[in-house]
């Protein structure tokens, strides 16, 4: 029951939280989630054109480099070169005793010219390696030239195996820091030296942190960039990656060969199919990326703290707009209705009370004008009238009977302009219309000529404007009524003495008697025919014969013992007993045949007359 009394006030704390809750949704859905996606988007869009800008850089570099040597090699092997360099091939530097050392400054010098300082040769035949000015040994070159314990010297080993110059003409060989991070790579291309065509390996090491480039990708950003072997998934460069970083690869790549990496939202894949290697960027620890998405998580917690600040404001404006309601409803009964429900039946039973009164006070002021009863000030005051009203007057308009929409107007016309209230009826059986003014000056004149206005305006028919005079007291109005009428008129007796007409009062009254049973059995046929139609009202019925709703209410209660609704709605009852009884017409359908245009209405009416449901009663 207490839900239900408060039903309204709960709607209103319900509608104000989908008011609030709905835009900030929509926003956050529509605009923030696609401010972070675009970005996000803009975002992927620099790290994959920084991934393409690496695998550019380092693919030109590395062709750069073969072309370089594609050529040395076919001029070495058409005499194009000098006598006193390196590609003459081992042969001669056998036969000379200081040929080794000049051929390795010679190699060295070229290095300088082509752009590569750490350039090298390997001849495969006579396991004999220059670079940097030094000769070696692919043995002494592992333990001297480059420093690698045993365990990381396997996979540069293969990149000087003879069977790599088989295979493949570009070679890739990790080099190792002291923390076990390849930060630099040999760079090798397999090719023919001199006339004798020596198989040979010239070869380089490429570092990034002596590249230009490889800073300016680096610069303000996390990112990571590997090179990956695809043969033996193995990395042989790794760029910006910290120990920790390189071990987290090497398990990856462990656990899934790299064009599955396309998968991992983490990392950026590019392959080259051509040299055998993938390209990789790990933008796990980026901070523009994080940054996003801290700014991302911050916005969420921001928008539902937002968000409940808001619902709790509105929670406080629907309490502050309720409690006058919540304050109206403490003086009026609820038992467990809704906000609305209960007001509104307040307002019926106020609004039913002030037309019991308006009905009790018109019939007393038509008694007492018809028929002469005497009017008590004490219970006049007790229907409601103010004790400051002192004037009264009369006027009627004969020939016409105002419909009741026009009575209204009129009423509620002369109230609004001269705060007079007016009491208006039909004068059954004498097809006119009578109407009473309270007042507390007299303004008899002026309502008289503005009543003449409207009349002209509103009436088509003819008709006569009858004003009566003004009395000081309730009980004198029938003195203004027979101004308007003969019924006032004195009558002279033989003796000629004067007495009121009381004969003529007498006839009238038979009169009316007979003209009211006449239209009650006009009404009820009336009635008997149209009962069923959903448009039929007191008001309709009260105009088509020409009478005042208060005439047609008081003849169905004084003459009928029930009142015009409970009538009709007692003959539409009865005919749908009979319908329910006689055909298959569901309950609806019934409803509408009878009269009702409200299926519930037509149930809650039937079981009141009844006390069953109409499914019950078919039963």
């Amino acid at each position: 029951m207490r839900d239900r009394k408060y039903k309204y006030l709960y709607q209103l704390m319900l509608t104000s939280i989908i008011l609030v809750i709905v835009p900030v949704l929509l926003f956050y859905s529509i605009v923030w989630i696609k401010a972070i996606s675009e970005i996000d988007y803009v975002n992927n869009e620099y790290h994959k054109n920084a991934l393409v800008s690496f695998f550019g850089y380092f693919t030109n570099e590395v062709t750069e480099f073969k072309k370089q040597i594609i050529e040395f090699s076919a001029k070495s092997r058409t005499s194009q070169l000098d006598e006193d360099v390196f590609y003459q091939g081992t042969k001669l530097m056998e036969e000379k005793t200081y040929y080794y050392g000049e051929a390795a400054q010679s190699l060295a010098h070229y290095g300088q010219q082509v752009g590569y300082g750490s350039i090298g040769i390997y001849y495969y035949e006579k396991d004999l390696l220059l670079t940097n000015g030094i000769k070696y040994t692919l043995s002494r070159f592992f333990k001297d030239g480059l420093g690698l314990s045993d365990e990381k010297r396997e996979s540069v080993f293969d990149f000087f195996s003879l069977d790599e110059f088989e295979n493949r003409k570009i070679l890739l060989a990790p080099l190792y820091d002291e923390e076990g991070v390849c930060r630099e790579c040999l760079v090798g291309v397999c090719t023919f030296l001199g006339k004798d065509k020596e198989k040979a390996l010239m070869f380089y090491s490429m570092d990034y942190i002596d590249s230009g480039y490889f800073g300016l990708i680096l610069r303000g950003t996390q990112s990571k960039y590997y090179v990956v072997d695809n043969d033996s998934l193995e990395i042989v460069l790794a760029v910006g990656a910290s120990r920790e970083d390189y071990d987290k690869i090497q398990t990856v790549l462990k656990s899934s060969e790299p064009g599955e990496l396309i998968e991992e939202t983490e990392y950026f894949v590019k392959r080259n199919k051509n040299m055998d290697i993938t390209f990789l960027m790990d933008v796990s620890d980026d901070s523009v990326q994080n940054k996003v998405l801290e700014l991302y998580t911050s916005v969420r917690f921001f928008f539902a703290y937002i968000l409940l600040i808001m619902i709790s404001i509105c929670f406080v404006i629907v309490y502050l707009n309720y409690k006058p309601l919540q304050e109206l409803l403490k003086k009026i009964e609820h038992k467990g209705k809704s906000e609305f429900d209960a007001i509104l039946s307040a307002w019926e039973k106020q609004n039913d009370l002030l037309e019991e009164q308006r009905m009790s006070i018109m019939d007393l002021l038509m008694n007492h004008l018809i028929y002469g009863m005497p009017i008590s000030h004490r219970y006049t005051e007790k229907l409601g009238v103010s004790s400051d009203i002192s004037k009264y007057f009369v006027f009627i308009i004969t020939n016409y009977v105002l419909k009741v929409a026009e009575m209204e107007e009129l009423t509620q016309k002369v109230e609004e302009l001269f705060g007079v209230l007016i009491f208006a009826n039909d004068l059954m059986g004498e097809n006119s219309t009578v109407c009473i003014a309270f007042m507390e000056k007299d303004k008899a004149e002026m309502i008289r000529e503005w009543v003449s206005v409207w009349c002209q305006s509103h009436i088509e028919e003819e008709y006569t404007l009858r004003t009566g005079c003004t009395v000081d007291r309730l009980s004198d109005i029938q003195k203004s009524f027979a101004e308007c009428t003969a019924i006032g008129e004195k009558i002279a007796t033989p003796s000629g003495s004067e007495i009121t007409g009381l004969e003529s009062l007498s006839e009238k009254v038979r009169k009316r008697i007979v003209i009211n049973e006449k239209l009650k059995e006009k009404i009820l046929n009336y009635l008997d025919e149209k009962f069923m139609d959903r448009e039929l009202s007191q008001q309709q019925v009260a105009d088509r014969f020409e009478i005042s709703v208060y005439s047609l209410s008081k003849m169905f209660n004084n003459q009928i013992g029930t009142g015009f609704v409970e009538y009709i709605n007692s003959k539409r009852i009865e005919y749908a007993k009979e319908l329910l009884l006689t055909t298959e017409k569901n309950v609806k359908e019934i409803a509408f045949l009878v009269g009702f245009s409200n299926s519930k209405y037509f149930t809650e009416i039937f079981k009141k007359y009844t006390g069953v449901t109409p499914v019950e009663f078919r039963e």
